[in-house]
């Protein structure tokens, strides 16, 4: 078995040395692959969008306690590594001097990150002494897990300067293998996003974690699709979390199962096997651990859990998910388990085999590119002068002709938007009106109610009326209903018009733009909603508390009761009329904006694609315009310059040939069978 293996590394090691040869990858990156085998080292990248729950679910696998941050936000989150260590200990690393230089000129979507970002965050920590040259370039370590928090929490003292942390931790899996806890793939830092894509390239397997409630949204499927091409898909595992958030399991399992048959997967055989998924509950699993560990130790739950996880164990508990069967936290550790720990030796092998055959699909991929470019130079080149010119005064013309079509089509988007939102008015009124039919009968309810009981009856009975509010508007605005199935269809016959009259003027932008990306405008509208509605509730919660400290104090105070009289019914009527006051005017201000914020989400996010489709327009457009330009003003003839050019596109397609050959060699050479790859 272990000669068996070392022929195979030995196979490998060869195979590496002529991706250098050939000019398709740089001899340090293949030094290190090849140390890395030589050590078998075994990495998994933790994947996934920013807030689908990555770092909870490491919290609940390999830690049983709140270790990960998981209250971040995009500009706080950190690349994590974890790592075997006999005992508990943390490894800071802060940017270097050069990076952060480099964070400060790069630019996302025409806007400074570091001004959008970091900049005020860095001057808070200047006015409490902190500045960037005390820290940049070096590292420190910390055995505390309470001192974690100034290097990654939101408002840590050196959050804003960090770049990664190493944590070393006794969990015996660790031993067989390195994580990673990637900040997530829609991560708005563009250095920290090409470190992350650097590590999943060089990792072995890969866990993606969707969020249940938009799984596998498009930026889902275009991230896997593209930067998991070197790892093996039986080396990639799904873990579909936050299952307790949602109204149906079943829908999310069946919507799931539509997804595997998208052919940019299926092409690829990924998702293809069922055990690579798993449906998980991360804050169940982890509370569930919690309170076993809390048991086994003889300590009281209250005084064992964190507070900010109390009010979510009683909730987790009234769903019944804190249950090993339901949070499905064994069954991922299974899965995880089979999949990418039991047969490490041999998928090794394939991820190192998977990376260079990856490797050469990416090189063949530009070369296709290449060859596609040169073969449009080279078919505009078989014209005559009044020909160009004609032709370059037809490709203006297009460009008028389709920068109008995009405003026709920009009108259609906001026609249907504007039929959408009028949808969400009526489901705003309907639930306002129930909402104070709802709170008028919690305020008589609450009138036979115990003094001293009535602010916590009342946050209890509120808090689960607007849950349900919240949780019917949520479906109601659900992309499976009719409304919004009939908004997707009209944008996608829209859009597919706007793609015919392209291609009659000349432009063809399907390649690019295959389909109008309703599911990801669509869960992208709804999280800002979510978000908005979170804040609402909330604030609705402070308010509550509030109220439960004002009718405290006087209770405190029994002598003021009997002076003043403040038990009589008319003082009992005049505070439960102020609750049930302050309830109607949060489901007043908490809805009626809702229709405002889908407009605009909606608006922002189809305006910003109707951009991108603008901007590929032109581009196209240009190139091919200035290459025809370019032949009216070279000396040569167009004779001499077609000439050139079908050198140069039989030189493509001899280095295309040429990879493909070296592809068959290279797969022949290595005989590990690994499926898919």
């Amino acid at each position: 078995m272990l000669k068996e293996f070392k022929k195979r590394k030995a196979e490998i090691f060869q195979a590496y040395d002529k991706l250098v040869q050939e000019g398709i990858a740089k001899k340090e990156e293949v030094e290190r692959w090849k140390s890395e085998l030589d050590r078998e080292e075994f990495t998994v990248s933790f994947c996934g969008q920013i807030k689908a729950g990555k770092s909870t679910l490491l919290n609940a696998l390999i830690f049983r306690k709140p270790v990960l941050p998981s209250k971040i936000t995009p500009h706080t989150a950190k690349l994590t590594l974890i790592k075997y260590g006999e005992k508990l200990k943390f490894k800071v690393n802060f940017y270097s001097q050069k990076e952060w230089k480099e964070l400060q000129k790069v630019e996302k979507d025409g806007e400074k990150y570091f001004d959008k970002y970091l900049k005020e965050e860095v001057n808070k920590r200047i006015t409490k002494g902190i500045y960037p040259d005390s820290v940049l370039g070096t590292s420190k370590e910390i055995r505390e897990l309470k001192e974690l928090n100034k290097f990654v929490g939101a408002d840590g003292e050196y959050t804003p300067f960090v770049k990664e942390i190493t944590i070393y931790y006794p969990n015996p899996i660790l031993k067989e293998l390195t994580i990673v806890d990637t900040p997530g793939t829609n991560d708005p830092n563009p250095l920290r996003s090409e470190e992350t894509k650097k590590w999943i390239k060089n990792s072995n397997a890969v866990v993606y974690v969707v969020y249940a409630g938009q799984a596998f949204s498009e930026p889902d499927i275009e991230f896997i699709n593209e930067y998991l091409l070197t790892v093996p898909p039986n080396l990639m595992v799904f873990a579909v979390n936050k299952i307790d958030t949602v109204t149906s399991i079943e829908e999310v399992k069946a919507w799931v199962e539509s997804v595997k048959n998208d052919e940019r997967l299926k092409v690829r055989g990924i998702m293809q096997d069922k055990e690579s998924i798993a449906f998980v509950s991360a804050l169940a699993g982890l509370i569930e651990r919690m309170l076993k560990d809390c048991e086994k130790a003889g300590i009281e739950p209250d005084e064992c859990i964190p507070e900010e996880f109390q009010e979510h164990a009683e909730e987790l508990y009234e769903k019944e998910f804190l249950d090993e069967e339901k949070h499905g936290i064994p069954e991922l550790e299974r899965v995880i388990e089979k999949k990418l720990i039991k047969t490490k030796g041999h998928y090794l092998l394939c991820t190192h085999k998977q990376r260079i055959i990856g490797l050469i699909d990416r090189k063949s991929l530009e070369v296709e590119k290449n060859l596609k470019a040169k073969s449009e130079q080279l078919k505009a080149l078989g014209q005559s002068r009044e020909e160009i010119e004609r032709k370059i005064e037809e490709l203006e013309q297009a460009r008028k002709k389709l920068k109008k079509s995009i405003k026709i089509l920009n009108d259609k988007a906001f026609e249907n938007i504007n039929r959408f939102r009028k949808y969400v008015d009526k489901i705003v009124n309907e639930e306002i009106r129930q909402g104070r039919r709802n709170i008028e009968r919690i305020a008589k309810e609450l009138e036979s109610v115990d003094w001293d009981a009535i602010p916590g009856e009342a946050a209890f009975r509120i808090k689960a009326t607007v849950n349900e509010m919240f949780s019917r508007i949520k479906s109601k605005l659900s992309d499976k209903n009719k409304e919004a199935q009939e908004f997707k269809q009209n944008m996608n016959i829209a859009y597919e018009e706007f793609k015919k009259n392209a291609k009659g003027l000349g432009v063809d932008v399907s390649d690019t733009f295959d389909f109008f990306p309703f599911n990801t405008i669509f869960a992208e509208s709804m999280a800002e909603v979510e978000e908005e509605l979170a804040e609402q509730e909330k604030e609705l919660y402070y308010e509550l508390e509030e109220l439960k400290k004002e009718c405290s104090n006087l209770a405190k105070s029994f002598i003021r009761f009997l002076t003043f009289g403040l038990v009589d019914g008319g003082n009992r009527k005049k505070f439960i009329a102020k609750i049930k006051n302050r309830s109607l005017i949060f489901i007043e201000k908490s809805l009626r904006g809702l229709p405002n914020i889908i407009k605009r989400a909606f608006r922002d996010a189809i305006s910003q694609k109707f951009e991108e489709v603008g901007m590929v327009i032109a581009n196209r457009i240009e190139t091919v315009s200035k290459a025809l330009g370019m032949l009216l003003e070279e000396e040569e003839s167009v004779e001499k310059a077609s000439a050139r050019l079908k050198e140069e596109v039989a030189k493509v397609e001899k280095e295309l040939q040429h990879l493909q050959e070296v592809k068959k060699q290279l797969s022949n050479l290595i005989k590990v069978e690994c499926g898919h790859v």
